[in-house]
């Protein structure tokens, strides 16, 4: 596996990125976007695309699925693979995670088109919050 420079997120523009790069790309890493949907609590929303990111996903600059692969088996460079410092980064530019139920529908709604029905099943909705972009 090549080792990769991971970067937090500097500015709204990167979160943005990575969050339509997340969207487009999800379907051909079925898996690890299946696996990130149900394990993430901290989501970003884009309002233009009513469309979500896991935080740690979108927390990084030009993020995708292969870096992302990567950074999980210890291939990873530069910033820190952490899900708390992806936070800090994006809630620099979007303020801060917040519980939302209006969110959570929405979500679900997104997540089922994104990957198919049941996809949340079994998950506790409770943990989730929302920061939008």
């Amino acid at each position: 596996m090549q080792v990769v420079q991971l970067k937090y997120a500097k500015s709204r523009q990167d979160i943005q990125c990575s969050l339509r790069t997340f969207n487009r790309d999800s379907k051909q890493s079925r898996d690890l976007a299946r696996e990130l949907l149900r394990k993430t609590s901290y989501w970003v929303y884009d309002p233009g695309t009513k469309s979500f990111g896991p935080s740690k996903f979108v927390g990084f600059a030009n993020m995708n699925f292969a870096d992302y692969d990567a950074a999980r088996q210890g291939y990873g460079i530069g910033d820190e693979f952490d899900g708390k410092r992806t936070r800090e980064a994006i809630e620099k530019f979007l303020g801060v995670y917040t519980k939302s139920s209006q969110l959570s529908a929405e979500l679900i709604r997104w997540g089922q088109a994104l990957l198919g029905d049941g996809i949340f099943n079994g998950i506790d909705e409770s943990k989730w919050k929302f920061v939008s972009l």
